[in-house]
């Protein structure tokens, strides 16, 4: 007996000391950090250079950086230089912003180069028919027509339609790379080349025309939809009623310079009415016709119509003059 329960102590311990030199099967080994870098940056004389993590924090040369961060680097040239070429990374001569991902050392710079000059002329058609102002978007420093502008400026430039006699609204921009605001009130022009711009405004119709018509136009699904159409006050304003829904509807008006016509688009899906622009005298008796449209008339009042008959328009006016 005695010699048995030795034999039992001795394995007892043997197990003891195999598991404390094996230790825990389960237990995790602790993970390796991610490597870190250094990222050296600098801009060259005419302008500067900053940098920024993908999640917005700036840093600063010389910081220890994660593998794997992504860094936005952005120069900002001096006015009337422009970015020239980048070191330390791949990007296009000229680019301002260029994203790097770390994976070891890096050393980026930046250099900066005489930007050149061009000419920006605008003005309004016709002068009478409002002002056209331009400034600088950075700074707001006004600038005037036919000055010379350094390369990568940004200009805003704002229409002002004449209150003279009945008024004047804006027809359209003109210009290389404008940018037009969707109520035609201002554009921007990030200058590249010379540039020419001109607002063409155009005189509201005069106040004694008045339009009214009803009849039917399709939808994009081909339904007729019936209408009725107002112009009043010259052509200053215009609307379009469901007559079915008792509500009025937004249609888009575009005018023709060549033709001397005005385009109501359908508001519901699909074609257009057009109008012409009468002479400024009327004879006794006169027949237009138009793609699609008649309009007749005797003396000073006609019926404008569609030729399938499904549009009538009534105007009446109390002289023989219409612009």
């Amino acid at each position: 007996m005695k010699k048995i329960k030795t034999q039992l102590i001795g394995a007892g311990v043997l197990l003891s000391v195999l598991f404390f030199l094996t230790g825990c099967p389960n237990e995790s080994k602790p993970s390796t950090p991610p490597k870190q870098y250094t990222v050296k940056f600098e801009a060259g004389a005419g302008g500067t250079l900053t940098a920024k993590t993908g999640g917005g924090n700036s840093i600063t040369s010389g910081e220890q950086i994660y593998e794997g961060t992504k860094i936005i680097f952005t120069a900002n040239p001096d006015s009337g230089k422009k970015v020239d070429k980048w070191e330390g990374l791949t990007a296009a001569a000229g680019t301002k912003t260029v994203t790097l991902t770390v994976t070891g050392n890096a050393d980026v710079k930046v250099s900066f180069k005489e930007a050149q000059k061009y000419t920006i002329t605008f003005s309004a058609d016709p002068s009478a028919g409002g002002t056209v102002t331009a400034k600088r978007k950075d700074n707001g420093d006004p600038i005037h027509s036919g000055s010379q502008v350094y390369e990568g400026t940004e200009i805003m430039f704002t229409a002002t339609p004449s209150t003279a006699g009945d008024g004047y609204y804006i027809l359209r921009w003109t210009g290389k790379g404008l940018k037009v605001s969707p109520d035609k009130q201002t554009a921007e022009l990030t200058v590249k080349n010379n540039t020419e711009i001109k607002v063409k405004f155009l005189e509201h119709l005069v106040e004694n025309v008045n339009w009214d018509a009803e009849g039917q136009l399709e939808d994009i699904n081909g339904n007729k939809k019936d209408f009725r159409l107002v112009i009043n006050d010259g052509g200053k304003y215009f609307s379009f009623f469901d007559k079915v829904a008792g509500t009025s509807v937004f249609a888009n008006m575009d005018y023709d310079e060549n033709s001397k016509t005005v385009q109501l688009l359908n508001p519901f899906g699909k074609g257009s009415i057009t109008f012409i622009s009468m002479p400024q005298t009327l004879p006794a008796e006169w027949e237009i016709s138009l793609s699609g449209v008649e309009i007749k008339g005797t003396g000073t009042s006609h019926i404008l119509k569609l030729k399938d008959g499904t549009v009538k328009v009534n105007v009446t006016f109390s002289d023989n003059t219409i612009r």
